[in-house]
């Protein structure tokens, strides 16, 4: 992966009624295409990266060379998630471009660790972010620390 030309997800699990997000973020994931961004890198956690891989895919198949790489803080992610939500996982598993696990199994730190090696690998962060504490605030500051360009999707007016 090129720095220069990758951009990860970070957001909520929680989003409510996205239909509106879908759009913008399947926008600004446009725009980047654009400007020469071929790698984007989600966590495969539920919510708002289900929602970027999910967009992401649907612009492979609109044509747009382009990859999804998974970045994943360990197998055993979706152990405990709903059936219907381990089959969306486990679809966006195939049809990855790469999958990257940061840690075999789960430990406490394996959620940070994704975090951190998913910004530490682009050079910008979409996000959707409307708390001040938590993993995904946590990781804007850090992307913001090494200078990422950071587009919060809650922060847009819809």
């Amino acid at each position: 992966m090129n720095k220069s030309q990758t951009l990860f997800f970070t957001g909520h699990r929680d989003l409510g009624d996205y239909s509106e997000l879908r759009e913008l973020l399947k926008n600004t994931i446009t725009a980047f295409i654009n400007k020469g961004y071929k790698y984007f890198v989600a966590g495969g956690a539920l919510g708002f990266d289900t929602l970027a891989a999910d967009c992401i895919l649907e612009l492979k198949a609109e044509g747009k060379e382009i990859e999804l790489i998974l970045m994943l803080p360990c197998k055993n992610q979706a152990d405990r998630w709903s059936p219907a939500a381990i089959r969306k996982y486990q679809g966006h598993l195939k049809a990855a471009d790469r999958v990257i696990y940061v840690s075999e199994t789960y430990t406490k730190s394996c959620m940070f660790v994704r975090n951190r090696a998913m910004t530490d690998a682009s050079s910008v962060c979409v996000a959707y972010c409307n708390k001040t504490d938590g993993g995904t605030a946590y990781t804007l500051k850090y992307a913001s620390t090494l200078n990422l360009t950071v587009i919060n999707l809650a922060d847009v007016e819809r």
